[in-house]
């Protein structure tokens, strides 16, 4: 009796395991900059990947180390991957990616009997040479995928060998099925009604993934990606110019295929994006597309210009958020009040721990009344119990004698708190790791003009990348030890080092997101990287 259910499971997890190792594989990939805030990025509407003939789920395309090297606007980028620290953390990574498919497809096999070793060479040809990965799903319609890699003969013949005896380990021994639409392919049946096919076309090796109770004229994604080689000698629609990684995805179908409970949002967008290098820096951009509105309503800006004082390393300034915090349940405005619609952060150089924010609110002291109550009334509790096995103490929240301010006390490094700043109904609920009494240097109005006369910034972020990226290493220190946890160290893990070693390089970091129609958002980003200082940090905690 047919399983249609794991028949499903196979798709999807197959799907869902090329999707992860291959984005993942782009992220590993992925200078003098200037000191001043950069200017206003263009719209990436006019440089994204064209529409493509067929409709696809999810497109990406990746020009490869090796093309990436030759690429005149990549030397800084390719010079900070070649450094010995990055190539250790990159090799450390794809070892651990190599064992993927048999902890996320099978969950009998050891690890220890696994063909790791034979994944292992394919990763690397995934990091090295160009590829490119297509999904197709017609309403209704079981999913097709082609992963096509530029491939010299002799490591052709490596996936050839390998591929059939990493199957085999994770579908048992797939059977051989005949498909006479590809020239001399070899195919595999993982289920009674999946098939995975290996061919090669012109330079090009790819693997292709149906369900077979497509129609053969069903199953169309293969046969066209093949006459695109034929035609062009490339499996992607070309560009007028060259990028890094490029493609296209569509939200509400990722959503379904890796399993994610977003059934009652019916406005999921279409994703475009596209990494590039543009004057010794990393030219991120991206797309949303909404089927309907945008869910973002922006009320004009409310900065704290007061409190925000020099000299900065870093400055965030978000709107527009109040809708996202109610479809998430992230604020609940029975315990917090109303909730907040914009929020700013910032750090100032000099101390890792001089990092603040700011909610504007126009009912300061009822708010902060109600957070008291759900600090001292409900997280002291946790608090007083929490497993800590290093029998450190995280210590508890008080409210200061006289003042609304509430403070954590007793843990060692840092006094958070949180206060309230000015008078109803412009204050503002005032945070951070010690109070904001360091300076009193305004900010520079070459910055705040950046975005606050805007009307359709969503968000603008700025940072000294190599202070924030160095600074984050003593905060994610100490809250791993006031937390319990182990410190991260050169002998455990290659992430620090490799921070420690390319922050000097790293430069001004500038984003800015935008509302660029009623249904649609842009995406910008000036970096040295592709990476914010956090962003980095949670990479290395990945």
């Amino acid at each position: 009796m047919i399983d249609r259910g794991r028949q499903q499971r196979t798709m999807r997890s197959l799907i869902r395991l090329f999707t992860l190792l291959f984005i993942i594989l782009v992220i590993v990939g992925c200078g003098k900059s200037p000191t001043q805030p950069p200017t206003s990025a263009p719209e990436p509407s006019s440089i994204l990947h064209p529409p493509s003939t067929i409709s696809s789920s999810l497109r990406l395309h990746w020009l490869g180390k090796k093309r990436l090297a030759a690429e005149s606007n990549a030397t800084n980028f390719v010079s900070i991957w070649n450094m010995p620290e990055s190539l250790k953390l990159e090799s450390q990574t794809l070892d651990k990616l190599s064992t993927a498919p048999w902890r996320l497809l099978t969950a009998e096999t050891p690890l220890s009997n696994a063909p790791i070793t034979l994944l292992r060479p394919l990763l690397d040809d995934l990091v090295q040479q160009e590829s490119y990965l297509e999904i197709t799903s017609a309403t209704n319609q079981p999913a097709e995928l082609v992963l096509a890699i530029k491939l010299p003969p002799d490591r052709a013949t490596i996936w050839q060998t390998n591929l059939p005896i990493i199957l085999k380990s994770i579908y048992a021994a797939p059977s051989d099925v005949t498909n006479s639409a590809l020239l001399t392919p070899i195919s595999y049946l993982l289920s009674s009604n999946s098939s995975l096919t290996f061919t090669r076309s012109g330079a090009w090796t790819f693997l292709s993934v149906s369900d077979l109770r497509l129609l053969p004229s069903e199953r169309s994604l293969a046969s066209s990606i093949r006459t695109r080689i034929t035609a062009t000698g490339i499996p992607y629609i070309r560009e007028a110019m060259s990028y890094w990684v490029n493609g296209r995805v569509d939200v509400s179908w990722i959503s379904h295929a890796l399993g994610w409970d977003l059934k009652s949002n019916t406005n999921l967008p279409v994703c475009e994006f596209s990494v590039t290098g543009e004057s010794g820096d990393v030219r991120t951009m991206a797309k949303l597309t909404f089927p309907h509105k945008a869910p973002i309503e922006l009320e004009p800006w409310n900065i704290p210009t007061n409190l925000v004082h020099d000299p900065l390393s870093g400055f965030m300034a978000i709107r527009g958020i109040r809708p996202l915090l109610k479809s998430f349940g992230m604020w609940n405005e029975t315990k917090f009040g109303t909730t907040p619609d914009q929020i700013t952060f910032w750090s100032q150089e000099g101390n890792p721990a001089l990092r603040f924010f700011a909610l504007p609110s126009e009912q300061s002291s009822n708010q902060m009344h109600l957070f008291s109550q759900y600090l001292l009334g409900e997280i002291n509790p946790i608090m007083a119990v929490f497993p800590n096995t290093t029998n450190v103490p995280i210590g508890l929240f008080e409210k200061i004698s006289g003042s609304q301010r509430l403070r954590w006390r007793g843990i060692p490094y840092i006094m958070p708190n949180l206060n309230v700043a000015g008078t109803d109904p412009n204050a503002f609920i005032v945070g951070g790791l010690f109070q904001n009494s360091i300076t009193n240097k305004p900010a520079p109005e070459s910055l705040l003009n950046q975005f606050k006369n805007d009307s359709n910034i969503v968000l603008y972020d700025w940072e000294l990348t190599k202070s924030t990226a160095y600074s984050w290493i003593q905060m994610s220190q100490a809250a791993r030890f006031v937390f319990g946890r182990n410190r991260l160290s050169i002998s455990n893990n290659l992430s620090l080092p490799w921070i420690v070693a390319v922050s000097p390089k790293l430069g001004v970091s500038g984003t800015t997101v935008r509302l660029a129609s009623t249904n649609s958002i842009t995406f910008t980003r000036s970096s040295t990287l592709g990476l914010t200082g956090i962003e980095m940090h949670a990479l290395a905690e990945w």
